[in-house]
């Protein structure tokens, strides 16, 4: 299990924050996004993709379980003088925050496949999202266990695309589409490997 914690201060690479781009720009392209929204960034660690959408609509809300991660992103918002972005820590695995308005877009970017019950998660998430709203997913495609250099205490190796959207649909969302933005290129034992991203796009 990776410790994030010990990863944020060095979690904003230009990888990282290119990977954000290309996927919040297939976003845009496909989920039309009101100034007026309210969205909430799920596993946002660092808020390498959070914080590019906080021009794009009203309320962007940041959680995450890590501490650390939290803590470099508070550290960005006021060093930058960010308006518009709150920061919780909380986890979604465990159900949903009951003490915030419900949202018009929620969006996550590699963080199910961390998540050990990913059915939960997303049966909170509809749980704080209006009818009609907009879920974002995006995360590895099935693979063999070879993505992480240290599988151990990893839940998911990726997902099914249509197993996924299966449990989507029993947690409330219909209208589920894929793309695939994004791959990831690892060397693995010494031999460069592709993995793609796929992004699923589910309406509340």
């Amino acid at each position: 299990m990776r410790d994030f914690d010990a990863l944020a201060e060095e979690w904003d690479t230009p990888e990282h924050a290119e990977r954000a781009r290309r996927v919040v720009t297939a976003i845009q392209d496909r989920i039309s996004i009101s100034p007026r929204a309210r969205l909430l960034d799920v596993g946002a660690g660092t808020g390498v993709m959070g914080l590019l959408f906080h021009d794009l609509v009203d309320t962007v809300l940041c959680v995450d379980t890590s501490p650390g991660m939290l803590r470099v992103l508070k550290n960005k918002i006021h060093e930058s003088s960010i308006m518009g972005v709150e920061v919780r820590e909380h986890d979604i695995g465990a159900g949903p925050l009951l003490d915030v308005d419900p949202f018009d877009i929620a969006v996550s970017m590699m963080v199910f496949h961390h998540i050990p019950d990913h059915r939960n998660a997303l049966v909170a998430l509809a749980k704080m999202l209006k009818p009609g709203a907009y879920l974002c997913i995006v995360d590895l495609d099935r693979e063999d266990g070879s993505f992480h250099d240290e599988a151990e205490g990893i839940p998911h190796f990726g997902f099914d695309r249509d197993a996924l959207a299966r449990d989507a649909t029993d947690a409330g969302f219909g209208r589920i589409e894929f793309h695939t933005p994004v791959s990831i290129t690892k060397d693995t034992e010494g031999v460069p490997r592709d993995y793609p991203l796929f992004l699923m796009i589910a309406t509340r």
